[in-house]
């Protein structure tokens, strides 16, 4: 998951760049208004935290062409302006979320994921990495046309997986998709439940793979089609 941060207080910056990778996040970074509209404009990024005060470009200018652009981009608007005008005007031109200075991280954090989870597409009844498939209405997996009798939080593990597919999901947006806000304790429940999967669906390195990231959560990808596009790029 690809984060982009537009803001002008470098210590800031430093301290949420370091609690974002620490969740699992890929950080990108920008110091003004300019540079920020660019990397959002051009960048594969899934949600933007946006400052309103900055050098070169404001804050309401780069979320007016992000939202005419690229509706799909979730924004966060994070500032010192906590007037009530500011966050009607930032929500009215398609902020998904506004959060005032000063704030903890935590709650920033639970914001972003809560973003994300909004805008998550779920218009497909079906979901397919390799030659897995999890029909989202019957709540049920198949792979290579065998169905896996899987458990009702099996199945929910392996669907934000699957939906996710290719992104690292930290434990934390795990636990709190499948068991809500009180799951502090449900970390070695996540890793029974991955080693579930696996057996069940039969996981190795020739195709889908659960993959594990140590001391962050877990990624699911499909690594012979990620083999098939490294050879492509070597012949190419």
């Amino acid at each position: 998951m690809k984060l982009l941060i537009i803001e002008d207080e470098h210590k800031l910056v430093k301290l949420l760049k370091k609690g974002f990778e620490r969740e699992g996040y890929e950080v990108d970074l920008a110091y003004d208004g300019l540079q920020g509209l660019n990397k959002a404009l051009t960048g594969q990024h899934d949600v933007v935290i946006l400052d309103l005060m900055l050098p070169g470009l404001d804050g309401f200018s780069i979320l007016d062409k992000i939202t005419t652009t690229n509706k799909s981009l979730a924004v966060v608007l994070l500032t010192a302006r906590n007037e009530l005008e500011d966050r009607v005007n930032g929500l009215d031109l398609g902020a998904d979320d506004f959060i005032a200075k000063p704030f903890e991280f935590d709650e920033l954090a639970a914001r972003v994921r809560a973003v994300m989870r909004r805008k998550t597409p779920v218009d497909s009844t079906k979901i397919f990495v390799g030659d897995i498939m999890l029909d989202t209405v019957a709540h049920a997996a198949q792979r290579d046309q065998q169905t896996i009798a899987l458990t009702g939080k099996e199945y929910e593990l392996l669907e934000i997986l699957m939906r996710n597919q290719g992104k690292i999901m930290t434990r934390n947006e795990i636990a709190e998709n499948i068991w809500g806000e009180n799951s502090s304790n449900s970390s070695n429940i996540i890793d029974v439940y991955v080693k579930r999967l696996r057996s069940k669906l039969k996981l190795d390195e020739s195709g889908p793979e659960l993959q594990s990231i140590r001391g962050i959560g877990y990624r699911f990808v499909d690594s012979s089609a990620e083999e098939m596009h490294a050879s492509k790029m070597q012949l190419s």
